[in-house]
C-alpha cells in the first residue's frame, strides 16, 4: 500500500470520502453527497459554480482547505508525477455539531427557502464531524511533504464566493442516497451494539466504539446539552433493554440504570458525556458477563435469582426447593446439570462474593459480615471463606489494607 492509499484509508476511517480527480474536471454529485443535486433546480447552476475552480487553486505543494456556501468543509491537493492534473479531493465534512438553530442560521444565510430546512438538517446530520481541524490537516500536510519533498508546503484557505444566483427547489426533496446510507448504517450500528451488549461481547463493543465513536444523532432541541442529555437517557434505556435481552435480572438492571440516570442528570457539559457513553457501554456489557442467566432453564434461573437476592435466608437445597415449589431431587439434579456445581456450592460461593465486597468496601467486623452473608456461625464462616479464598477473612482484610480496594463487581 502506497502513502496515498494509506492516507485515504485512514481518512475513510473517519467516514470521510476521498476521490482522485483528473483533469478535465467534471462535476459529479458524489463530491458533495448529492447536496446541490437535491436543492438546486438545474445541473447548469452546479457546473457554473464551485468547485469547478479546484484545478486553479490546487497548485504545486499547496494544501487547499475550502469552506463552501453551505458550511461544508473540503480539502484538496495536487498530486505529482502525472501527465495531466490529478487532485486528491477530500470531503464533505463539518467542524461543528449542527444544531437545529445553527442549521436554520445557515439556511437563512444561504437564502434557502423554508421547505429545504428539514432536508438540510438531515443532510448535516449525515456528514462526518471532526472536532479539531488539525487532525485531517496534519495528516494531509504530512502526505504533501512526502509527495513534494523538495518544496515548502503551504496551506491556503478558501471560502466559496458565489458568482451566480442560485435557484432552489420549491418542493420538499427526498433524502439523498448518501443520507439514506448514513441513516441505515447508524441503525445497523445500533443493532450491532445491542447484540454485543446482550451477549456480553466486550471485544465487539470496543470495536464499535473505536470505529464509530459516539453517534451523532439528529438534534431535537435547540439546547445542544439538553439534546445530548436526552439522547443519553434514551441510550441508557437501550443498554438496559439490551442487557435484559441477555437475561440479566431486573434488580441489577434497575441499579445500574438509576446510577447512570443520575450521572447524566448532573453533567454540565457535552464534553462530560463522551466518557460516560463509553463507560456505560462497558459496564452494561460486563453486567451481562457476570449476571446473565441466558441458557439456563426457568427453574434454575429462579433458583439462582432467589439465592443471589436472599443470602441471609435458609439456602439449603430443601428450603430453596420448597420456596420455589419444586421437588428437591429434581432441583438438585437439574442445578448440577446446568451450572456444573451443586446448589449448596453455588450458595456458598455467592455468600463469599458478598463477603469479599463487604471486606473491600466497609469496616464492619468479621462477625457482622458473616451475619450479613447469611452465616451466623463465625467459625463456619471462616472455614467456608478459607475454602474459597485460601485464607481467613482477617488475613484477607490485612492483605487489602495496604493497597487500594479492588473492584469486585461489574455493576458497582
Amino acid at each position: 500500500m502506497n502513502t496515498i492509499d494509506f492516507v485515504r484509508k485512514t481518512i475513510a476511517g473517519f467516514g470521510i470520502h476521498t476521490f482522485i480527480i483528473n483533469e478535465p474536471f467534471q462535476w459529479d454529485s458524489v463530491y458533495d453527497n448529492a447536496l446541490r443535486e437535491h436543492i438546486l433546480t438545474s445541473q447548469d447552476e452546479i457546473e457554473e459554480q464551485w468547485p469547478v475552480t479546484i484545478p486553479d487553486i490546487c497548485q504545486r505543494s499547496i494544501l487547499a482547505t475550502i469552506s463552501d456556501d453551505f458550511n461544508c468543509e473540503y480539502v484538496c491537493m495536487r498530486l505529482p508525477d502525472s501527465d495531466r492534473l490529478s487532485v486528491l479531493f477530500v470531503g464533505p465534512f463539518t467542524y461543528e455539531k449542527m444544531t437545529i438553530s445553527r442549521t436554520l442560521e445557515l439556511c437563512n444565510k444561504a437564502s434557502l427557502p423554508a421547505n429545504l430546512n428539514s432536508f438540510m438538517h438531515q443532510y448535516y446530520q449525515s456528514l462526518p464531524f471532526l472536532a479539531d481541524d488539525r487532525l485531517i490537516r496534519t495528516l494531509l500536510q504530512n502526505l504533501a511533504e512526502d509527495l513534494w519533498p523538495d518544496s515548502e508546503i503551504k496551506v491556503n484557505s478558501y471560502t466559496e464566493k458565489r458568482s451566480i444566483q442560485y435557484y432552489y427547489n420549491t418542493e420538499h426533496p427526498s433524502a439523498s442516497k448518501e443520507t439514506i446510507k448514513e441513516l441505515e448504517d447508524r441503525y445497523q450500528n445500533e443493532r450491532n451494539l445491542m447484540t454485543a451488549i446482550s451477549t456480553g461481547n466486550l471485544t465487539a463493543v470496543n470495536e464499535i466504539i473505536t470505529n464509530d465513536g459516539m453517534p451523532a444523532l439528529k438534534q431535537r432541541f435547540s439546547d445542544a446539552l439538553h439534546d445530548m442529555k436526552n439522547y443519553m437517557i434514551i441510550f441508557n434505556t437501550i443498554c438496559r433493554k439490551s442487557a435484559e435481552l441477555g437475561h440479566v435480572h431486573p434488580v441489577y438492571l434497575d441499579e445500574i440504570s438509576r446510577k447512570y440516570a443520575f450521572e447524566i442528570e448532573r453533567t454540565t457539559s457535552i464534553k462530560q458525556l463522551y466518557p460516560l457513553y463509553k463507560n456505560m457501554l462497558h459496564k452494561y456489557c460486563l453486567l451481562v458477563q457476570s449476571h446473565s442467566l441466558k441458557g439456563y432453564s426457568q427453574p434454575i434461573q429462579q433458583a439462582i435469582n432467589y439465592i443471589s437476592f436472599n443470602l441471609t435466608e435458609d439456602l439449603r437445597l430443601s428450603s430453596v426447593a420448597k420456596t420455589l415449589l419444586l421437588n428437591s431431587s429434581y432441583l438438585s439434579t437439574l442445578f448440577k446439570k446446568e451450572t456444573g456445581m451443586t446448589l449448596t456450592h453455588f450458595a456458598n460461593q455467592k455468600r463469599i462474593e458478598q463477603a469479599l465486597f463487604l471486606l473491600n468496601t466497609t469496616t464492619l467486623s468479621i462477625q457482622d459480615i458473616a451475619i450479613q452473608c447469611g452465616i451466623d456461625d463465625l467459625s463456619y464462616f471462616t472455614k467456608t471463606f478459607k475454602k474459597y479464598q485460601n485464607m481467613s477473612p482477617s488475613a484477607y482484610r490485612d492483605m487489602i489494607s495496604s493497597k487500594p480496594p479492588k473492584t469486585l463487581t461489574s455493576d458497582e
